[in-house]
């Protein structure tokens, strides 16, 4: 059996080696960083914050890894755990909070106990600037609510980011800048390759901003084969 780029669940893969299945395993070595990462985490009695889509294979294999953790898919879920860690007005009630992460942590998640100390992660298919901006506005929580000075025992960043995501995405926003630029430059549409379930191939199509004959557009086809 062949595992797949974005790797296999560590309880997929004891299932697999249980019943005596060769494997060829074919996961991304940055999927094995983050894990990796994870790892360090867990040994650090830290949370592991991973930014991805919880339903995701890799950040369900990703999760698999970790003791305890918590998925945030963008910015804005990511400035309601900041809020809730540091009580402002208005923030999620410990209730609310789990109600809507009960997907997404592990199951003996609590929040009031497991977000003191955090090192973040990510599904290598996010977009790489929001990974980073995430990570900033953890470590800035983490200085407000425990000092500047302990800030590094209750918050840890590694670079796990697959650069190749964000190439992809920034050429798709040049074509467009370019296409809206000059009438002359304007595309008909961008043809995006790639399996249409992809979470890259998604969010490459997400980010089209370009012209056809003229008008403004986000058209974008997708194909998966010639």
């Amino acid at each position: 059996m062949i595992l797949p780029a974005f790797g296999a669940s560590l309880e997929e893969m004891e299932l697999l080696d249980s019943k005596g299945v060769t494997t060829v395993d074919t996961t991304c070595p940055w999927v094995s960083k983050v894990w990796t990462t994870v790892d360090k985490h867990e040994r650090a009695e830290m949370t592991s914050l991973i930014h991805g889509k919880y339903a995701h294979e890799e950040a369900i294999a990703t999760a698999s890894m970790a003791e305890t953790y918590l998925i945030i898919k963008n910015m804005a879920e990511a400035q309601e755990v900041a809020s809730y860690i540091l009580g402002e007005e208005g923030c999620l009630t410990d209730d609310e909070f789990m109600a809507k992460y009960k997907h997404a942590a592990s199951p003996h998640f609590d929040p009031k106990k497991h977000l003191k100390k955090m090192g973040l992660a990510n599904q290598t298919t996010m977009y790489k600037k929001e990974t980073q901006a995430i990570g900033k506005l953890m470590e800035k929580t983490m200085m407000i609510k425990y000092g500047p000075e302990n800030v590094k025992e209750h918050f840890a960043a590694f670079d796990t980011i697959c650069d190749a995501t964000q190439v992809r995405q920034d050429a798709v926003l040049e074509m467009s800048e370019e296409s809206n630029s000059s009438a002359d430059n304007a595309l008909d549409f961008i043809l995006v390759v790639g399996g249409w379930d992809s979470s890259n191939t998604v969010r490459g199509r997400g980010r089209v901003r370009g012209r056809a004959r003229g008008r403004p557009t986000r058209r974008a086809c997708l194909t998966s084969n010639p």
